[in-house]
């Protein structure tokens, strides 16, 4: 394991980027069929899980729109239920 060691009295400065995780990103994800409006959904992990569950939103008739690799708008106006 890796280890960061500070000597001396100077405060630490800069940015930490967090990725999203996958156990908070399929319910937020899935949640967008709660409502029949449009949901922005940004900092998703790149994984396959998160692919597969917007694949199964569009199978459904939401419309995905990418923003960038981690940020989607998921449209579930016209969503078919059964």
């Amino acid at each position: 394991m890796e280890k960061i060691v500070i000597n001396g009295g100077k405060p630490l400065y800069g940015n930490v980027e967090v990725s999203g995780m996958k156990n908070a990103a399929l319910p937020i994800i899935f949640a967008c069929i709660l409502t029949k409006d449009k949901c922005r959904i940004e900092n998703l992990p790149i994984i396959s899980d998160v692919t597969m569950a917007l694949e199964i939103l569009e199978s459904m008739g939401a419309t995905i729109d990418y923003i960038d690799e981690t940020s989607v708008y998921v449209d579930t106006t016209n969503l078919a239920w059964g």
